[in-house]
């Protein structure tokens, strides 16, 4: 596994893939039809804490695909978003899916950091982008 920054780079895990964006922003995209669990969540804020190395970033989930995640790996992520540096997360859901909507409802009640939910990519970018802006700005 490679460690990237970078537009075109993703690592991939057992279940999701994921990358670092020039922008600051992870991208976290859950694999289709995806039953998530705590050890793949702990995989997954391994790789990112190894992608950010430190540096303050924000972070948008796309949720849309994913059919199961345990409560135990919501609440990790949740838990550990701010130890990773992330100072804001966007999550990405089909209003059509309320499994991947229930989900995003835990992820955004349990979370350390400031957490919203959209239903498309451009209204999440559009957000993530302003928090990262805001943040940074505070920071120097």
């Amino acid at each position: 596994m490679s460690i990237f920054k970078g537009d075109n780079n993703f690592i991939e895990t057992n279940s999701s893939k994921i990358w670092f964006e020039d922008s600051g922003i992870i991208k976290i995209e859950k694999k289709a039809g995806m039953h998530e669990t705590l050890e793949d969540a702990k995989e997954n804020i391994k790789v990112i804490e190894n992608i950010v190395k430190g540096e303050k970033h924000g972070a948008i989930i796309d949720l849309r695909k994913i059919t199961k995640q345990d409560d135990e790996a919501i609440l990790h992520y949740a838990r550990n978003a701010d130890s990773v540096n992330c100072i804001a997360l966007a999550l990405w859901v089909d209003s059509d899916n309320s499994i991947c909507i229930a989900i995003a409802n835990k992820y955004a009640g349990e979370s350390k950091v400031v957490a919203e939910i959209f239903k498309s990519e451009t209204e999440a970018q559009k957000w993530i982008t302003s928090k990262l802006a805001d943040k940074l700005k505070a920071f120097r």
